[in-house]
């Protein structure tokens, strides 16, 4: 299939690539391209979208954190979103590894836990260029970086919304160390599983 850039109308660009393929000399149906040019469009979209309701998830978050009760919910989704970002800075192709949001009833260890393998996964065959050690040793650096960074603003977070006292710092502090520890589990479970 020929590439074609994505403009903002779809016939247009259904349009260019029987032009281009009419000037390559190429013939037969054009379903397949065209259907493969649908998927990737329906995909970029999806991304973006995804991408802006992360976004305003995590907005959402820092405007609510003044409430006590939903605590844990805004630090699993601020050190999600952290996570993520890291992840997605470490990526130079267009799609991104990220780590899907919490749903209510579940902790932010119970989300590593079931999507680390599937992450690295997709971190190692966005960066085939990197042995298995080393993108894992690289994966397990950006979780970290990203659970530092999530905690440390989740900590402002609540020290601006007048929700931080002595028993909070002591469950953030304790809940980073689990986390860290937790991802530190999986990367040697994976290591000494033969990587």
């Amino acid at each position: 299939m020929q590439a074609v850039a994505f403009s903002q109308n779809f016939g247009q660009q259904v349009h260019q690539l029987k032009a281009t393929r009419a000037e390559e000399g190429t013939t037969g149906p054009l379903g397949k391209d065209v259907s493969a040019m649908a998927h990737a469009r329906n995909a970029e979209r999806q991304a973006e979208k995804n991408a802006t309701e992360r976004t305003n998830a995590t907005d959402q978050v820092e405007l609510n954190i003044t409430d006590s009760a939903n605590t844990d919910a805004a630090v699993t989704t601020i050190v999600t979103h952290n996570i993520n970002e890291f992840l997605q800075s470490a990526n130079e192709t267009s799609s991104s590894v990220t780590l899907r949001p919490a749903t209510a009833d579940e902790s932010l260890s119970d989300l590593i836990r079931t999507g680390f393998s599937s992450l690295l996964a997709s971190y190692q065959e966005q960066n085939p260029e990197q042995s298995a050690e080393e993108s894992l040793n690289n994966f397990t650096k950006l979780m970290h970086d990203g659970v530092e960074k999530g905690f440390s603003e989740a900590h402002e977070a609540l020290a601006n919304g007048n929700t931080l006292d002595e028993e909070s710092i002591n469950r953030l502090s304790a809940s980073k160390d689990q986390i860290r520890n937790l991802i530190s589990e999986l990367a040697s479970a994976v290591s000494t599983s033969g990587l």
